[in-house]
């Protein structure tokens, strides 16, 4: 049972580290375009 559960909490843990990356690259496309317009 304490595997299933290791495995769910990893599960998340890696799907809120790949949100995160993926807010990360967004803010950073964002600053990016931002530059390119001054």
């Amino acid at each position: 049972m304490n595997m299933i559960n290791d495995q769910l909490g990893l599960e998340v843990k890696i799907s809120s580290l790949i949100s995160w990356i993926n807010a990360q690259n967004e803010l950073a496309m964002q600053s990016m375009v931002v530059n390119e317009h001054d």
